[in-house]
Protein backbone atom coordinates (compact mmCIF):
# COMPACT_ATOMS: atom_id res chain seq x y z
CA UNK A 1 0.00 0.00 0.00
CA UNK A 2 1.28 3.23 -1.07
CA UNK A 3 2.32 5.63 2.22
CA UNK A 4 3.00 8.48 -0.13
CA UNK A 5 0.56 10.30 -2.88
CA UNK A 6 1.34 13.45 -4.53
CA UNK A 7 -1.00 16.12 -5.55
CA UNK A 8 -1.28 18.27 -8.13
CA UNK A 9 -3.53 21.41 -8.76
CA UNK A 10 -6.55 21.70 -11.40
CA UNK A 11 -5.26 22.69 -15.10
CA UNK A 12 -7.62 25.32 -14.78
CA UNK A 13 -5.74 27.20 -12.15
CA UNK A 14 -2.92 27.05 -13.78
CA UNK A 15 -0.89 29.71 -15.96
CA UNK A 16 0.27 28.34 -18.76
CA UNK A 17 -0.22 24.74 -20.17
CA UNK A 18 2.00 23.12 -22.75
CA UNK A 19 1.52 19.62 -24.68
CA UNK A 20 4.29 17.42 -25.15
CA UNK A 21 3.95 14.70 -27.96
CA UNK A 22 5.69 11.31 -28.02
CA UNK A 23 7.20 10.73 -31.70
CA UNK A 24 9.88 8.61 -33.54
CA UNK A 25 13.02 9.50 -32.11
CA UNK A 26 14.13 10.89 -35.91
CA UNK A 27 11.80 11.68 -37.48
CA UNK A 28 8.21 13.57 -37.38
CA UNK A 29 6.61 11.53 -39.82
CA UNK A 30 6.03 8.73 -37.07
CA UNK A 31 4.87 10.97 -34.53
CA UNK A 32 1.78 9.15 -35.24
CA UNK A 33 3.12 5.82 -34.34
CA UNK A 34 2.39 5.80 -30.24
CA UNK A 35 -0.71 8.17 -30.10
CA UNK A 36 0.47 9.36 -26.70
CA UNK A 37 0.72 12.78 -25.45
CA UNK A 38 1.50 14.88 -21.90
CA UNK A 39 0.17 17.74 -20.60
CA UNK A 40 2.53 20.15 -18.98
CA UNK A 41 1.54 22.96 -16.67
CA UNK A 42 4.08 25.87 -16.44
CA UNK A 43 4.35 28.76 -13.74
CA UNK A 44 5.85 31.11 -16.14
CA UNK A 45 9.17 31.10 -14.32
CA UNK A 46 10.49 28.14 -15.28
CA UNK A 47 8.75 26.06 -13.46
CA UNK A 48 6.45 23.00 -14.69
CA UNK A 49 4.62 19.87 -13.46
CA UNK A 50 3.18 17.14 -15.88
CA UNK A 51 -0.86 17.75 -15.09
CA UNK A 52 -1.93 14.35 -17.24
CA UNK A 53 -0.87 11.75 -19.76
CA UNK A 54 -3.23 10.58 -22.55
CA UNK A 55 -3.45 7.29 -24.92
CA UNK A 56 -5.54 7.26 -27.66
CA UNK A 57 -3.94 4.31 -30.18
CA UNK A 58 -1.60 3.99 -32.60
CA UNK A 59 -1.73 6.02 -35.90
CA UNK A 60 -3.38 9.54 -33.85
CA UNK A 61 -0.76 12.08 -33.09
CA UNK A 62 -1.96 15.00 -30.68
CA UNK A 63 -1.37 18.61 -32.64
CA UNK A 64 -3.28 20.77 -29.98
CA UNK A 65 -4.42 21.49 -26.70
CA UNK A 66 -6.81 24.24 -25.51
CA UNK A 67 -8.57 25.34 -22.78
CA UNK A 68 -11.79 28.30 -22.70
CA UNK A 69 -11.88 28.36 -18.52
CA UNK A 70 -14.52 25.94 -18.20
CA UNK A 71 -13.42 22.98 -20.21
CA UNK A 72 -10.15 21.43 -22.17
CA UNK A 73 -9.62 19.95 -25.62
CA UNK A 74 -7.06 18.09 -26.93
CA UNK A 75 -7.30 17.48 -30.86
CA UNK A 76 -5.82 14.10 -31.83
CA UNK A 77 -5.20 14.25 -35.84
CA UNK A 78 -4.81 11.16 -37.88
CA UNK A 79 -2.48 11.27 -40.99
CA UNK A 80 -2.69 13.98 -44.02
CA UNK A 81 -3.93 11.26 -46.38
CA UNK A 82 -7.05 10.67 -44.62
CA UNK A 83 -7.88 14.06 -43.62
CA UNK A 84 -9.60 13.44 -40.35
CA UNK A 85 -8.99 13.86 -36.98
CA UNK A 86 -10.44 13.32 -33.51
CA UNK A 87 -11.19 15.78 -30.64
CA UNK A 88 -11.55 14.77 -26.99
CA UNK A 89 -13.45 17.33 -24.77
CA UNK A 90 -11.56 17.14 -21.47
CA UNK A 91 -13.10 18.27 -17.90
CA UNK A 92 -11.31 21.20 -15.31
CA UNK A 93 -8.99 18.28 -13.96
CA UNK A 94 -7.88 17.06 -17.37
CA UNK A 95 -10.49 13.69 -17.60
CA UNK A 96 -12.44 12.43 -20.60
CA UNK A 97 -15.70 13.62 -21.11
CA UNK A 98 -16.88 13.37 -24.80
CA UNK A 99 -14.97 12.63 -28.03
CA UNK A 100 -16.44 13.84 -31.59
CA UNK A 101 -14.60 13.33 -34.98
CA UNK A 102 -13.93 15.19 -38.47
CA UNK A 103 -13.46 14.81 -41.41
CA UNK A 104 -11.86 17.61 -44.14
CA UNK A 105 -10.46 14.92 -46.68
CA UNK A 106 -7.50 13.52 -48.38
CA UNK A 107 -4.55 16.12 -48.12
CA UNK A 108 -5.80 17.57 -44.71
CA UNK A 109 -3.90 18.09 -41.83
CA UNK A 110 -5.55 19.21 -38.10
CA UNK A 111 -2.63 21.33 -36.79
CA UNK A 112 -4.71 23.37 -33.96
CA UNK A 113 -8.02 24.10 -32.55
CA UNK A 114 -9.46 26.72 -29.97
CA UNK A 115 -12.60 27.35 -27.67
CA UNK A 116 -13.22 30.72 -27.05
CA UNK A 117 -16.34 29.65 -24.52
CA UNK A 118 -18.90 30.63 -28.12
CA UNK A 119 -17.35 29.03 -30.72
CA UNK A 120 -14.85 26.03 -31.56
CA UNK A 121 -12.36 26.61 -34.43
CA UNK A 122 -10.27 24.10 -36.32
CA UNK A 123 -7.38 24.45 -38.78
CA UNK A 124 -7.11 22.00 -41.78
CA UNK A 125 -3.42 22.76 -43.08
CA UNK A 126 -2.49 21.74 -46.71
CA UNK A 127 1.03 20.86 -47.44
CA UNK A 128 3.91 23.64 -47.24
CA UNK A 129 3.83 23.33 -50.84
CA UNK A 130 0.59 24.93 -51.38
CA UNK A 131 1.34 27.06 -48.42
CA UNK A 132 -2.73 27.38 -47.73
CA UNK A 133 -5.58 26.33 -44.97
CA UNK A 134 -9.21 26.28 -43.98
CA UNK A 135 -9.99 27.55 -40.89
CA UNK A 136 -13.59 25.84 -39.15
CA UNK A 137 -16.28 27.74 -37.22
CA UNK A 138 -17.79 25.22 -34.93
CA UNK A 139 -20.64 25.91 -32.16
CA UNK A 140 -19.70 25.18 -29.07
CA UNK A 141 -20.77 21.71 -28.98
CA UNK A 142 -18.52 21.19 -31.80
CA UNK A 143 -21.03 21.31 -34.90
CA UNK A 144 -19.63 22.71 -38.05
CA UNK A 145 -21.02 25.99 -39.13
CA UNK A 146 -19.39 27.42 -41.83
CA UNK A 147 -15.13 27.58 -43.12
CA UNK A 148 -12.81 30.12 -44.20
CA UNK A 149 -9.83 29.52 -46.65
CA UNK A 150 -5.94 31.17 -46.24
CA UNK A 151 -3.71 31.44 -48.36
CA UNK A 152 0.32 32.80 -47.36
CA UNK A 153 1.86 30.90 -50.25
CA UNK A 154 4.66 27.93 -50.33
CA UNK A 155 6.90 27.28 -48.05
CA UNK A 156 4.15 28.29 -45.10
CA UNK A 157 2.17 25.85 -42.99
CA UNK A 158 -0.40 26.73 -40.93
CA UNK A 159 0.28 25.12 -37.47
CA UNK A 160 -2.10 27.22 -35.28
CA UNK A 161 -5.37 29.03 -34.85
CA UNK A 162 -6.55 30.48 -32.13
CA UNK A 163 -9.73 32.95 -31.11
CA UNK A 164 -10.00 34.98 -28.19
CA UNK A 165 -13.12 36.14 -29.13
CA UNK A 166 -11.73 39.90 -29.92
CA UNK A 167 -9.42 39.01 -32.59
CA UNK A 168 -8.11 35.62 -34.25
CA UNK A 169 -4.24 34.54 -34.82
CA UNK A 170 -3.25 32.45 -37.56
CA UNK A 171 0.04 31.05 -37.02
CA UNK A 172 2.20 29.99 -40.12
CA UNK A 173 5.11 28.51 -39.58
CA UNK A 174 8.49 27.89 -41.86
CA UNK A 175 10.86 25.04 -42.06
CA UNK A 176 12.78 24.16 -39.12
CA UNK A 177 15.90 24.51 -42.15
CA UNK A 178 14.86 28.48 -41.82
CA UNK A 179 13.67 28.61 -38.16
CA UNK A 180 11.20 31.79 -38.89
CA UNK A 181 7.26 32.13 -38.33
CA UNK A 182 4.60 34.85 -39.07
CA UNK A 183 1.41 35.23 -36.58
CA UNK A 184 -1.38 36.82 -38.83
CA UNK A 185 -3.90 38.99 -36.60
CA UNK A 186 -7.09 38.44 -37.76
CA UNK A 187 -10.53 40.76 -36.99
CA UNK A 188 -13.16 38.63 -34.98
CA UNK A 189 -14.38 37.76 -38.60
CA UNK A 190 -11.39 36.10 -39.61
CA UNK A 191 -10.43 39.25 -41.98
CA UNK A 192 -6.24 40.05 -42.09
CA UNK A 193 -5.43 42.86 -40.02
CA UNK A 194 -1.56 42.64 -39.95
CA UNK A 195 1.19 40.17 -39.83
CA UNK A 196 4.54 39.74 -37.78
CA UNK A 197 7.59 37.83 -38.70
CA UNK A 198 9.89 36.13 -35.60
CA UNK A 199 13.25 34.29 -36.13
CA UNK A 200 13.90 31.86 -33.43
CA UNK A 201 16.95 30.37 -35.50
CA UNK A 202 17.88 27.32 -37.40
CA UNK A 203 16.43 24.17 -35.96
CA UNK A 204 13.52 25.69 -34.04
CA UNK A 205 10.06 25.21 -35.69
CA UNK A 206 7.12 26.78 -34.76
CA UNK A 207 4.72 24.82 -33.69
CA UNK A 208 1.74 26.48 -31.06
CA UNK A 209 0.63 30.01 -30.36
CA UNK A 210 -2.04 31.46 -28.03
CA UNK A 211 -3.27 34.52 -26.96
CA UNK A 212 -5.81 35.16 -23.90
CA UNK A 213 -6.02 38.93 -25.02
CA UNK A 214 -3.88 40.17 -22.52
CA UNK A 215 -0.43 37.95 -23.14
CA UNK A 216 0.44 35.67 -25.94
CA UNK A 217 2.81 32.67 -26.52
CA UNK A 218 4.88 31.13 -29.13
CA UNK A 219 6.01 27.44 -28.53
CA UNK A 220 9.27 26.44 -30.81
CA UNK A 221 9.96 22.70 -30.77
CA UNK A 222 13.36 21.40 -31.41
CA UNK A 223 13.58 18.32 -33.34
CA UNK A 224 11.98 15.20 -31.41
CA UNK A 225 15.69 13.71 -30.83
CA UNK A 226 16.12 16.18 -28.65
CA UNK A 227 13.12 16.51 -27.00
CA UNK A 228 12.97 20.05 -25.80
CA UNK A 229 11.10 23.46 -26.90
CA UNK A 230 11.17 26.86 -26.20
CA UNK A 231 8.17 28.92 -25.05
CA UNK A 232 8.70 32.70 -25.99
CA UNK A 233 6.35 34.85 -23.85
CA UNK A 234 4.52 37.90 -26.12
CA UNK A 235 2.94 41.03 -24.65
CA UNK A 236 -0.90 41.31 -26.26
CA UNK A 237 0.89 43.59 -29.50
CA UNK A 238 2.57 40.07 -30.00
CA UNK A 239 6.19 42.20 -29.51
CA UNK A 240 8.50 39.42 -27.55
CA UNK A 241 8.55 39.73 -23.65
CA UNK A 242 10.56 36.77 -22.88
CA UNK A 243 11.71 32.75 -23.23
CA UNK A 244 11.95 30.00 -21.71
CA UNK A 245 13.06 26.61 -22.77
CA UNK A 246 11.85 23.19 -21.52
CA UNK A 247 12.95 19.37 -21.79
CA UNK A 248 11.43 16.24 -21.65
CA UNK A 249 13.16 13.51 -23.27
CA UNK A 250 14.16 12.34 -26.91
CA UNK A 251 11.41 10.78 -28.67
CA UNK A 252 9.09 14.09 -27.58
CA UNK A 253 8.17 16.96 -29.48
CA UNK A 254 6.06 20.57 -28.40
CA UNK A 255 3.18 20.42 -30.26
CA UNK A 256 0.61 23.14 -28.78
CA UNK A 257 0.21 25.83 -25.73
CA UNK A 258 -2.24 27.35 -24.07
CA UNK A 259 -2.48 30.65 -22.17
CA UNK A 260 -4.82 30.61 -19.17
CA UNK A 261 -6.54 33.63 -16.84
CA UNK A 262 -4.78 33.65 -13.93
CA UNK A 263 -7.37 32.46 -10.86
CA UNK A 264 -9.31 35.00 -9.91
CA UNK A 265 -8.32 38.14 -12.80
CA UNK A 266 -9.27 38.67 -16.40
CA UNK A 267 -5.80 37.90 -18.17
CA UNK A 268 -2.90 35.75 -16.94
CA UNK A 269 0.54 37.67 -15.57
CA UNK A 270 2.59 34.18 -16.37
CA UNK A 271 4.58 35.77 -13.21
CA UNK A 272 2.30 34.95 -9.84
CA UNK A 273 0.69 31.45 -9.55
CA UNK A 274 -2.40 31.27 -6.92
CA UNK A 275 -2.71 28.97 -3.40
CA UNK A 276 -5.12 26.45 -3.40
CA UNK A 277 -6.26 24.28 -0.12
CA UNK A 278 -7.07 20.59 0.03
CA UNK A 279 -7.75 18.51 3.48
CA UNK A 280 -6.37 15.69 4.20
CA UNK A 281 -8.65 13.68 7.03
CA UNK A 282 -7.51 10.61 8.85
CA UNK A 283 -9.92 7.68 8.95
CA UNK A 284 -10.00 4.37 10.42
CA UNK A 285 -9.80 2.82 13.58
CA UNK A 286 -6.17 3.44 14.16
CA UNK A 287 -3.86 6.52 14.14
CA UNK A 288 -0.72 7.83 12.80
CA UNK A 289 1.06 10.86 11.42
CA UNK A 290 0.56 13.11 8.22
CA UNK A 291 2.89 14.97 6.75
CA UNK A 292 3.38 17.47 3.81
CA UNK A 293 6.52 19.54 3.37
CA UNK A 294 6.86 21.45 6.09
CA UNK A 295 2.98 20.65 7.91
CA UNK A 296 2.68 17.98 10.11
CA UNK A 297 -0.17 16.42 11.78
CA UNK A 298 0.97 14.21 14.45
CA UNK A 299 -1.49 11.78 16.41
CA UNK A 300 -3.61 14.49 18.53
CA UNK A 301 -4.91 16.19 15.50
CA UNK A 302 -7.49 14.72 12.96
CA UNK A 303 -6.86 16.74 9.69
CA UNK A 304 -4.52 18.41 7.88
CA UNK A 305 -4.99 21.55 5.73
CA UNK A 306 -2.46 21.19 3.32
CA UNK A 307 -1.49 24.56 1.48
CA UNK A 308 -0.18 24.10 -2.63
CA UNK A 309 0.62 26.02 -5.36
CA UNK A 310 -1.78 25.36 -8.35
CA UNK A 311 0.02 23.44 -10.97
CA UNK A 312 2.65 22.12 -8.62
CA UNK A 313 3.00 18.69 -6.68
CA UNK A 314 3.40 18.46 -3.37
CA UNK A 315 4.27 14.96 -1.58
CA UNK A 316 1.87 13.96 1.21
CA UNK A 317 3.85 11.24 3.56
CA UNK A 318 1.92 9.42 6.15
CA UNK A 319 3.52 6.77 9.20
CA UNK A 320 1.16 4.34 11.12
CA UNK A 321 1.94 4.84 14.86
CA UNK A 322 2.47 2.16 17.17
CA UNK A 323 0.20 -0.84 17.27
CA UNK A 324 -1.53 0.71 13.88
CA UNK A 325 -0.94 0.49 9.82
CA UNK A 326 -1.26 2.21 7.47
CA UNK A 327 -4.72 0.95 4.69
CA UNK A 328 -4.27 3.71 2.16
CA UNK A 329 -5.88 6.92 1.05
CA UNK A 330 -9.45 7.63 -0.33
CA UNK A 331 -11.16 10.17 -2.36
CA UNK A 332 -14.41 12.00 -0.04
CA UNK A 333 -16.05 9.82 -2.93
CA UNK A 334 -14.88 6.12 -1.87
CA UNK A 335 -12.15 6.16 -4.61
CA UNK A 336 -8.99 4.59 -4.16
CA UNK A 337 -5.94 6.66 -5.02
CA UNK A 338 -2.72 5.23 -6.40
CA UNK A 339 0.54 7.68 -6.24
CA UNK A 340 -1.26 11.21 -7.99
CA UNK A 341 -4.03 12.79 -7.27
CA UNK A 342 -5.06 15.98 -9.40
CA UNK A 343 -7.08 17.98 -6.90
CA UNK A 344 -9.59 20.39 -7.17
CA UNK A 345 -9.43 23.26 -4.82
CA UNK A 346 -11.41 22.32 -1.37
CA UNK A 347 -11.18 18.74 -2.10
CA UNK A 348 -10.84 15.98 1.01
CA UNK A 349 -9.09 12.76 1.19
CA UNK A 350 -8.31 9.93 3.60
CA UNK A 351 -5.59 8.68 5.01
CA UNK A 352 -6.96 5.28 6.45
CA UNK A 353 -5.44 4.08 9.31
CA UNK A 354 -6.41 0.70 11.03
CA UNK A 355 -5.16 -0.92 14.30
CA UNK A 356 -3.98 -4.50 13.94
Amino acid sequence: MKKKISIVGVINLLMMVILLTIVGSNDVAYAATEGKAEIWGLDGSGGYSVFKSYSVGSGYYATEFAHNGTNSYLLWARPADEGTATLWTLNASGGFVSGKTYTAGKGYYATGFSHNGSNGYMIWARPAAEGSAVVWTLTSAGNFISGKSYTAGPGYYATDFVHNGTNAYLLWARSADEGTAVVWKLSAAGAFLSGKSYSAGKGYYATAFSHNGSKAGIVWARPPAEGRGVVWTLNADLTYSSGKSYTKLAGWYATGHETLPASGSSGATLKTVSQETIVVKKAGSGSGTITAGSQVCNAACTELAITYIAGKQVDVNVTPAAGSYFAGWETAGGVQIENIYYANPGDTVFAIFEQK
